[in-house]
Formats: C-alpha cells, structure tokens, sequence
C-alpha cells in the first residue's frame, strides 16, 4: 500500500544557515558538518586573494590511522578497484592502496601506495570489434579516492598540504640538493589532485562520454548532439532543469610530471581551429616575456614588494604556457577528418551503442619546474575557484600566485562575423574531489620500460634504482576548503544544478559489483554528543563508543542534505534521506516509501508526520 506524508522538522536556532544555493548545517559543539574535528580553530577562517574572509566549510586532517575507504563505509571519501582505462594507463587501481598512517614525526596522513605487481583480469570494451570483453594485464597497483556524489562545493579555496611520490633515497642524485631543480627518470608516476563534475564519475566511460568536460549553457544546433545534456532540450526529465546545458568539467590543482607539474581547467566545447595556437616546431612553450599581452606587473596588491606575475619569490620563471591545449573527442566509429582512424571507414558501429560525438574540448594549463622538495617534503597547493562572470580560476603556492585564469577568457572569447567561437560558462558545476596517481605512456614522465615489468632485463643499473625505490607513496597531510557561503555551496545535488536523480536512473553508468554507490548515514569522526546533534531541544544523533557519530534512536535515521554528522529521528523505520523513508520497523515492504518534503524553520521543537491522501 502507497502512502504519503509530510515530515515537519523544526530546527534550533543556529542549527541551520542559508547560503544562497543551500543550507549548512552546524552541529551544537559549533563544529561545520564537514569539517574534522581534529582542524585547528585556528584555520576555520581564511582570507580570499581579493582580501575577503571566508569560512571553513570542510577539512580532513588524516590524523586517524586505519580508515576504511571501502564504498559505503567513509562519510567522505570512496577508494576505487578497478583498471584505469584511460590516458594510456599501466596500472590498477586497488582500494587496499589507499590508507591513513601515522608518520614517525607524528603526522598523521593519508597515502596511496603504488607497487609493482602482476595483474592479469578481464575488462569489457566498447571499443573493440564488436564490443566485448577482452584480457589485459598490468604490472603496477595504485589507488584513487573519491568524494564521488558525498562531498561536492560550488566555489572556494581548495588548500591541500602534499607530498608527491619519488624516489628520494641515495639511489636518486638529486637528492642531494632540494632546492634543485629535478631531472632524470626518478619520478616515474603520475599523482593528481583533481576535481570533477558530479554528472561524471572519473574511469567510468559511460558516465563522461559526451559529459566530460562540458560547461555550455547555449543551445548550439551544431554542438547539440555532443553534449549529452544541451540546453536545447525542454524535457530532460531525471530532476534536471529545463534547457539547461550540463556536463563535467574538470580542475586540476596539480598533476605530477616528474621535473615539472601541470595545473589547468579542461573545459568543453573548444575552440575552432582559427583561434586555436600554434606552436613552433622546435619549442611548445609561451613563455610571458615574449607575449605581448602577459602581464608582468606587480601581483594583485602587492606594488612595491618585488612580486610580479610570472616571477617567483626567488627571481626565476614562474609557469609557462602547456604545450598541451586540448583533444578532439570523438566516438569510434567517426569518419570525421580530425578524429584518429575509425574502426570502421564507413561509419558502420557494428552493434556499439555508443551515441556517434566528435567535438574539440580545451585545457588551459600551464606547467611550472618543481624542485626536489616536492618529492622529499610537503607543499601547499591552493585553488582558489570563483563562479560568476566576475569570477576566476587562481592557483597557488603557499599563497604565492602561479597563474589565473578570469571568467572573462571562458565567456567572452574572441569572434569573427559569425560569432563561431562557442562562449563556454564559467565553471559551476558541483565538483568532488579526487586524489590518485597513475602511471601511464602518454604523460610527460613514465615508469621504466613502460607495458612490461618495471626492470625489464635487469641489465640498466639506473632501472634497478628507481624499480627498487617501490613502493612510491603520495602522501596528503591535510585537506581544508574555505568558501563566502553567501555566494557558494556544498552539496552534491544543488537545486541550481541536480544530479541525484540523473544518478539514480543511470545506475549502470556510474557504479559496478566492485564500486557501489551506497549512502553513509553519519560516521563522521566526534568528540562528544554535541559534535553529533544539531542545535535544538531534540538530539539528533549521538558519539558512539568509537568515537563516530550515530543516530540517537535506532528506529529510524533520515539523513539530511550536507550533513554527514547529524540524523533526525523518530519512531518510524530505516531511512535513505530526507526525500524518501522506509518504514521497516512496521514490516513494510522497500518499496513502500513515504516522500518527506521537509519544512525547517527556527527552532527545534517537534516533528509531526502528516497523513495526506
């Protein structure tokens, strides 16, 4: 029997503030919902490039050792197991290759490991003719972590203390010197730390396929079938907003590349060919001192300082332009020009199901020289992200500018008479995060004998060197994103930008037997009951004896949006969220739901289920 009704939950004053795109909770001790108790006071305040203070809306300090990363079991983060099917990848991705430690000093942190192994499995491809499984192997293991459809923002400043895997030890000369510049083979692997669209979950093809790295909001009769969802369509039904163009870009705040590291934002649709550069044969650089339109002025605020764009704090050349400017996408069975050779000439798919695309995406990205302290020590990397037509993309270290790229360049670009060039939408997307480190033949720095076990012959002493340095470990210290939650948000579902329902009508697009999308209910990481609770007469949710936080009554927990600290509780059965409750402490079957719309107003006083026909 199909039943309705309405759950009236009252909140506690200071329970719940609204930003302009959504609500964030704090718990009764005061603390954010996803910030970790372990953060420093101290930091739950940082201060924007533009001079603006912004709050702390989420952090992990890694101090726990032992997580858990399996799907279903971390409030935040989900480890990945399985192949990495893209970019020329050498390795598998394991969740036993993620892990939080405590350092010798004392520093707690999160690592991937990334060892030599032997990996022989079966993995389907859509790629081949016809489509249909095939055995592969692979010699390296790895990891991936995930805030995948838990932990998304809209906007803020990303900071991420880290230490990027390499051989550091006395087989490796450059140890000698961190301030050096690095050379040499010695860093053989590709860490990254990235951020993703919601609409697209990293290695799952069917999930980015026509959604990476669109950010278009124009319905374009000639882009329309490339973007899987356009604004030309009315009806997207899946919770989407009406003629709304959406997809999933990306943010890199840094990918490792042995002497230098690449940070960019990759973005969809490109531009054509007439506004695309060309490089010399001989140098893919741009270097600011031969570009008459690079600012090298003094920093934002800082006249008289010695800062200037495009100088570092010890007067050498800061980022230079990527040689890398984007790819064409295309299906496999494209006959276009620009597109690699088709598996078929004629275009024939031969039973492949995969919607025919080609489009041009784009990365703007600059690469900068990292000396070997990045490999033996830890750096701080920030992102500083701003939506809006004012807004802008800025990387830094140690709040050091590398680059920016403003709003302006994304959607105003330059035209000709018939205003060809796409105006792409400056990114607004609810991003996640992602940590991981790859190894691959297609990046600027690659593992010894690439496709093969790492030592080959044995015969090359240097091989031996950097084969015998694994395990290689990137390491994370800490994690912490500020925002100006007037203007900014977190939540993974955001009315402006759903997702939950695409989701959830394309299971098979973004989760397999080994990497389910299972909800948390709680199990942040607490202190005492009043880390769990929202603030308010009625308590919400308890600190268990493992210092975790959980429902106060176990009849029911309804999770509420953003909150992986709090649960509102009442006699009914088991609860998936605030939109949809299972009353199996009445025998109910699943499938007999109840839609909760919930109304929140200033105090927490009473809820009352209300019967509606």
């Amino acid at each position: 029997m199909k039943r309705s009704a309405v759950l009236v939950i009252v909140l506690g004053h200071g329970g719940v503030t609204s930003a302009a795109k959504g609500p964030h909770y704090d718990a009764k001790s005061g603390i954010p919902a996803w910030v970790d108790i372990d953060t420093p006071k101290q930091y739950y305040k940082a201060t924007s490039s533009r001079g603006e203070t912004w709050n702390l809306v989420m952090s992990d300090e890694f101090n726990r050792p032992g997580r858990n990363f399996t799907a279903g079991v971390d409030p935040m983060w989900t480890a990945i197991e399985m192949a990495d099917g893209v970019n020329a990848a050498l390795e598998y991705y394991s969740v036993n290759m993620t892990e939080t430690v405590m350092e010798p000093d004392g520093r707690g942190v999160f690592r991937i490991v990334t060892k030599h192994d032997d990996i022989s499995f079966r993995v389907y491809n859509p790629y081949k003719t016809p489509p249909g499984f095939q055995q592969s192997r692979m010699y390296y293991r790895s990891g991936m972590l995930q805030s995948w459809n838990k932990f998304c923002m809209q906007g803020g400043l990303i900071e991420v203390m880290c230490q990027q895997p390499g051989v550091t030890g006395a087989n490796n000369p450059d140890a000698s010197n961190p301030q050096a510049r690095v050379i040499g083979i010695y860093y053989p692997t590709w860490p990254g730390v990235w951020l993703l669209g919601n609409l697209g979950r990293a290695l799952f093809l069917s999930s980015t396929t026509r959604m990476w790295p669109w950010s278009y909001d124009v319905c374009d009769k000639n882009l329309e079938k490339d973007q899987r969802i356009s604004a030309c369509d009315s009806n997207p039904g899946f919770g989407l907003n009406p003629n709304q163009g959406r997809g999933a870009p990306e943010i890199d705040i840094l990918e490792g590349g042995g002497a230098a590291i690449s940070s960019s934002v990759q973005i969809a649709p490109g531009m054509p060919d007439e506004y695309r550069p060309v490089f010399p044969a001989d140098d893919n650089n741009a270097y600011s001192s031969f570009d008459v339109n690079g600012d090298r002025g003094p920093v934002d605020g800082k006249a008289g300082t010695g800062l200037y764009w495009g100088i570092n704090t010890k007067g050498q050349c800061f980022p230079v332009m990527n040689g890398y400017n984007g790819a064409y996408l295309c299906d496999p069975y494209t006959t276009n020009a620009k597109c690699t050779a088709p598996l078929h000439s004629d275009g024939n798919s031969n039973g492949n199901n995969i919607s025919p695309f080609s489009y041009q995406m784009d990365a703007i990205s600059a690469n900068w020289p990292v000396e070997f302290a990045a490999y033996s020590g830890y750096l701080k990397y920030q992102l500083e992200w701003v939506m809006g037509r004012q807004g802008y993309v800025r990387w830094m270290i140690d709040g050091v500018p590398l680059f920016e790229i403003p709003a302006e360049s994304l959607e105003n670009p330059p035209q000709n008479a018939a205003m060809s060039n796409p105006k792409k939408l400056m990114i607004e997307e609810p991003l996640y995060l992602i940590f991981n480190t790859a190894l691959s033949t297609s990046w600027g720095t690659q593992p010894p004998n690439p496709g093969k076990p790492c030592r080959g012959d044995g015969r090359d002493d240097k091989v031996n060197r950097v084969c015998d340095a694994f395990p290689l470990y990137l390491k994370i210290d800490y994690i912490r994103v500020w925002q100006n939650t007037s203007t900014m948000s977190v939540g993974c579902d955001p009315a402006s930008h759903p997702t939950r329902l695409w989701i959830d009508g394309h299971k098979s697009d973004y989760e397999d037997v080994d990497n389910p999308n299972i909800d948390v209910d709680g199990n942040a990481f607490c202190t005492d009951n009043a880390d769990c609770t929202l603030a308010g007469s009625i308590v919400t949710g308890s600190c268990s004896d493992t210092k975790r936080c959980v429902c106060s009554a176990p009849a029911v927990r309804i999770h509420l949006p953003n909150a992986p600290r709090f649960h509102a509780c009442c006699r009914y059965g088991a609860v998936h969220d605030a939109r949809q409750i299972e009353d199996r402490s009445a025998g109910r079957h699943p499938q007999d739901r109840w839609d909760l719309p919930l109304s929140l107003s200033s105090s927490f006083q009473s809820w009352r289920p209300l019967a509606q026909p």
